[in-house]
């Protein structure tokens, strides 16, 4: 079935372009990149995100270092303090995700400093800590959003997780 709406057309390049840059087909995924940019009028931060990625795969590191830079662009238009510091949070994960760790580090800490309040964030950065099998990172960063007063169900739910990970990796 045909897609005819803007956001699903871009949705799907854009589902495209990760998945052929995870099988590392670079060639493809630059192309379904464009695609994703072309039907958003360039305003697409996921589309930027995959063509930069694929055309680091493809050794064109100007050219991904300009999408990098157009989403860091995108990004600080946005008058929105609380949405611009989920944006930065979004961008760090992708940099997780791609192993840009240092980027991510950086692109989580913009998020922080501009909504210290967002419980989220370190969360997400206690969770990047579970990935690189950093416990006591991760349980600090667990605590600050237990003390900033994120105590829900998920919260906990979250803890157990990453208590469990850890004795599966020192226990086998």
């Amino acid at each position: 079935k045909q897609c005819n709406s803007k956001d699903g057309k871009e949705a799907v390049a854009i589902g495209k372009a990760r998945a052929f840059n995870g099988k590392k087909q670079f060639t493809e995924a630059l192309a379904a990149a464009n695609e994703a940019l072309s039907v958003s009028k360039n305003t697409s931060l996921n589309g930027f995100f995959e063509r930069g990625i694929a055309n680091e795969g493809l050794k064109n590191s100007e050219a991904a270092k300009a999408d990098f830079n157009q989403i860091i662009t995108l990004t600080e238009k946005n008058q929105n303090v609380k949405e611009r510091a989920t944006i930065y949070a979004k961008i760090a994960d992708m940099n997780y995700q791609s192993g840009k760790m240092a980027e991510g580090d950086s692109n989580l800490a913009r998020a922080m400093e501009l909504d210290p309040a967002n419980t989220n964030f370190p969360i997400q950065k206690g969770d990047m800590f579970v990935k690189q099998g950093k416990y006591d990172q991760a349980f600090e960063n667990y605590d600050i959003a237990v003390d900033a007063g994120r105590t829900d169900l998920d919260m906990y739910i979250i803890r157990t997780n990453a208590r469990m990970k850890m004795v599966q990796d020192k226990y086998g």
